[in-house]
């Protein structure tokens, strides 16, 4: 596999894991409001009884989401490093 290729899949696949992840529990929470629910995140279920506190997504994903952000940054310095090896680490100026 091309070390190009690599890069797109540790930058893109983790991203849309997370977006996955956020839509599928924005679906769960919308179902459970439009029924009178108050959904409850601690459990990840709706509950027609008693009214829950929102906790927000990065709080309860937050190593996750992490390490979506660190595996962007990495993407993107292997990204930057075979850039700049391909290009025999030197530049032109113009002039």
């Amino acid at each position: 596999m091309r070390v190009k290729t690599l890069v797109i899949l540790i930058l893109v696949l983790p991203a849309v894991m997370l977006i996955g992840l956020y839509v599928r529990e924005w679906f769960q929470v919308d179902a459970c409001l439009d029924r009178g629910g108050s959904f409850n995140f601690t459990t990840m279920t709706c509950d027609l009884a008693v009214s829950h506190p929102y906790i927000p997504f990065l709080a309860r994903h937050r190593a996750f989401t992490i390490l979506v952000f660190l595996s962007a940054c990495l993407a993107l310095l292997a990204a930057w490093l075979g850039r700049s090896q391909s290009s025999g680490g030197t530049r032109k100026l113009r002039g």
